[in-house]
């Protein structure tokens, strides 16, 4: 068996990956729409129908571990069928990145696949920071304004934090640079909940980074966060008087652009109905109540689905993440090189999956999160056995996409 580093560059991705990450990419982009569709939702219902397509050409087999997911894909569509409300959408979403995963883990994927990705994560970071330069006008006037609603980018930026705190475990240094790159990104965007995410893949990851380490960047990271909450652009975001302390958020006292008052909404009609719910899509026509039809969503997924399907739901949804955490981390104890590296990766990706979805949309924003990130984990199991190694831990990639 050939050693991964011995593999040559003719090992050229499967063209369902490059599938997501253009779809990605576009995604990301935002601009314009297609067939009736904006590009961010053109972009999963293309990625869907292509996976679904793979999938069934290759005779519906795959190393995906299906029965983990089985529990929350038969609950949406239980709900789906008992809805009052339109939940087709939402359904299909919340559905689209399992059936990616499950179709990239059909592919023959070898480790240096693996290797191709692991650089093509390096591009898109170069492609993240420009986008969010070219769309707040930073390239043109050179001026940062103090609005940026990059939440896209601050999504996929986090996901590739995951894999770039992961390959530092394991030795490659200039993945630091790059995840330094995406959280400066973050800081840049005002993103609170997107830095503290991000702040925390390193420290926190799932890699086999030495405790010092941990220790060090832990406390590096909270002086950072001291100098970062008294940058001017920040506290404009974190204080409707303009400034204020560590003690006033303590207090309460801070800006959460009518959150507050929308989750205690939300909070309310949950009681109404604690066990089973409301219904797929009733948390989207609240939401829409409260805000005069301005926004969709509460910018908080645990709510929305207990809304919807009730604690039965959140916590059927809760400990399927955790199970799929659970059995990357336990399939990663007989992997090597970049095969290692993504099961660690995808399973610390749910980690900052759960986080964001304290203030944010990301179950529903597949475009940007989702899709790639079962990528990522359905290429770890695809890999499984093939061409592993035990000569080094270190993830060097020395494979190159020729452009």
């Amino acid at each position: 068996m050939k050693n991964v580093n011995q593999i040559t560059d003719n090992k050229k991705l499967p063209a369902l990956i490059w599938v997501i990450i253009i779809s990605t990419c576009f995604a990301v982009w935002g601009e314009g729409s297609f067939l009736g569709l904006n590009i961010s939702g053109f972009a999963w219902v293309f990625s869907l129908g292509i996976a679904a397509l793979v999938f069934i050409q290759n005779n519906f087999r795959t190393k995906f571990p299906i029965w983990i997911w089985f529990p929350w894909i038969l609950l949406l569509t239980i709900y789906y069928f008992f809805s009052e409300y339109n939940a087709l959408q939402r359904t299909i979403q919340l559905i689209c990145p399992i059936i990616v995963g499950i179709s990239v883990a059909s592919l023959p994927i070898q480790q240096a696949h693996l290797a191709s990705l692991n650089n093509i994560f390096k591009k898109l970071t170069y492609f993240l920071i420009f986008i969010a330069l070219y769309k707040t006008g930073v390239l043109l006037t050179g001026h940062i304004p103090y609005r940026t609603g990059l939440a896209a980018e601050i999504m996929l930026g986090i996901l590739l934090c995951t894999v770039f705190a992961c390959q530092f475990s394991f030795g490659e240094k200039t993945a630091l640079y790059y995840w330094t790159g995406i959280l400066a990104l973050t800081i840049f965007a005002i993103t609170r909940t997107g830095i503290m995410v991000a702040g925390c893949t390193l420290p926190f990851t799932f890699g086999p980074l030495g405790i010092k380490k941990r220790i060090f960047i832990i406390i590096a990271g909270i002086f950072v966060m001291l100098i970062i909450f008294n940058l001017p652009r920040i506290q404009y975001k974190m204080f409707y008087s303009g400034k204020g302390t560590i003690s006033d958020i303590r207090e309460g006292s801070f800006a959460d652009h009518g959150r507050k008052r929308m989750w205690k909404i939300f909070k309310k009609e949950i009681n109404k109905k604690p066990i089973w719910g409301h219904g797929t899509g009733s948390g989207e026509k609240l939401t829409r109540h409260i805000t005069n039809g301005v926004s969709g969503y509460p910018h908080n997924d645990w709510l929305l689905t207990t809304h919807d399907q009730g604690y039965f739901g959140i916590i059927v949804y809760t400990l399927t993440m955790l199970g799929a955490i659970i059995h990357l981390l336990k399939k990663s104890k007989s992997a090597f090189n970049e095969n290692k590296l993504f099961l660690l990766a995808g399973a610390f990706s749910f980690v900052a999956h759960m986080l964001m979805m304290t203030t944010d949309n990301i179950m529903i924003y597949v475009s940007y999160y989702g899709n790639l990130q079962f990528t990522i984990i359905g290429m770890a199991y695809a890999s499984l056995g093939h061409n592993q190694t035990k000569k080094t831990n270190a993830i060097k990639p020395k494979f190159r996409i020729r452009w």
